[in-house]
């Protein structure tokens, strides 16, 4: 084994081998051992005593110290491409191996619980960034129980946004119009009997400092207010800050196979790469993204199916491709939670 090189493809060589030869079992760690360079010597190391001869404790430890978990082939499934030099019968070979290794760490062995994994990670994709890490961080046994932990994770976020009622001084219904004055209004719940209320005078618009309306529905701030950019697609792009300064909001992405650096920001809608990041077999034909920046100028951008992972969360998006960004990738609002500098 090089000291760098792909562990799962030296086990699966070294196994193959064994097999080859005869070995029995019991003899496997300690031909296995001498071949081991690097991280997987150090593995090796750390190991009790009593397991120097356990050929399944060395592979277990090895595949830990590598970090081979069932996720990570499960993104290997799901992202492979075809290399320059790879066959048809290459991508199929690589396909098959990552999908066995994904269902074998999993234990998966009968029909019903490889329909349950199919559904549970089309599940995972359906659901935002955010939700998705929740559920997975709980490690749900089925897509039965996955489903019913996003829903309790949607019905405590309600409860927490969902605003007070406030009612009227007199007992009946919530005041809607924004036009009754304050007066009319208590500023504690419930009816309050034999009291006196001062009197104050009636709520003026921010915006304008006139009486009949609020600032949300001023007629001053709606026309002053551009128009936005047409198209289903429009995003808004506001990037700012000093050209070469570090910001805490960088942080890397892989996009692909590629580890790129990625920007936060809270004013883009939309996520957008570079094309150099994007494979030509990953750019949706035909289809566009519209991009407004400041000033109302608009423009469209073509677009991408790739994987992304942004550390709180990953899977395949459309994203839109541009040349100009301060950054590899722009990440927006679009996928949700991000991990910032201070995490």
């Amino acid at each position: 084994m090089e000291k760098d090189g792909d562990l799962d493809t030296f086990l699966r060589a070294f196994e193959k081998a064994c097999r080859q030869y005869r070995l029995p079992t019991d003899e496997w760690a300690r031909y296995l051992t001498p071949g081991l360079r690097g991280k997987a010597l150090e593995a090796f190391a750390a190991l009790p005593q009593e397991q120097d001869g356990d050929y399944e404790a060395i592979k277990q430890a090895l595949i830990a110290k590598y970090q081979l978990t069932p996720e990570v082939y499960r993104r290997k499934f799901r992202t492979l491409q075809r290399g320059p030099h790879d066959s048809y019968s290459d991508v199929v070979h690589g396909l098959g191996t990552h999908f066995d290794q994904w269902t074998q760490g999993l234990s998966v062995t009968t029909f019903p619980q490889l329909r349950d994994l199919m559904i549970k990670d089309q599940f995972f994709h359906l659901c935002p960034a955010e939700v998705r890490q929740f559920v997975m961080d709980r490690e749900p046994k089925d897509v039965t129980k996955a489903a019913q932990i996003d829903d309790a994770y949607e019905a405590n976020r309600r409860s927490e946004v969902r605003k007070p009622v406030t009612t009227s001084w007199r007992g009946g219904k919530p005041a809607t119009n924004a036009s009754i004055p304050a007066s009319q209004h208590t500023r504690g719940p419930g009816p309050v009997a034999n009291s006196t209320r001062p009197t104050t005078e009636p709520r003026k618009c921010y915006t304008c400092n006139q009486t009949g309306h609020l600032s949300p529905s001023c007629p001053t701030k709606q026309k002053n207010t551009p128009a936005k950019a047409p198209g289903p697609n429009a995003a808004v792009l506001l990037v700012g800050g000093v050209v070469g300064r570090v910001c805490d909001n960088v942080q890397h992405v892989t996009v692909g196979g590629h580890v790129a650096t990625g920007l936060k920001d809270t004013g883009a809608e939309r996520t957008l790469i570079r094309p150099d990041l994007a494979a030509p077999e990953e750019i949706i034909p035909g289809k566009t993204l519209t991009v407004s920046g400041i000033g109302g100028i608009s423009c469209p951008l073509p677009m991408a199916r790739v994987f992304i992972d942004w550390g709180a969360g990953s899977g395949v998006k459309e994203v839109g491709l541009s040349d100009n960004l301060p950054t590899d990738v722009l990440l927006g609002t679009d996928l949700g939670r991000l991990v910032a500098y201070y995490v």
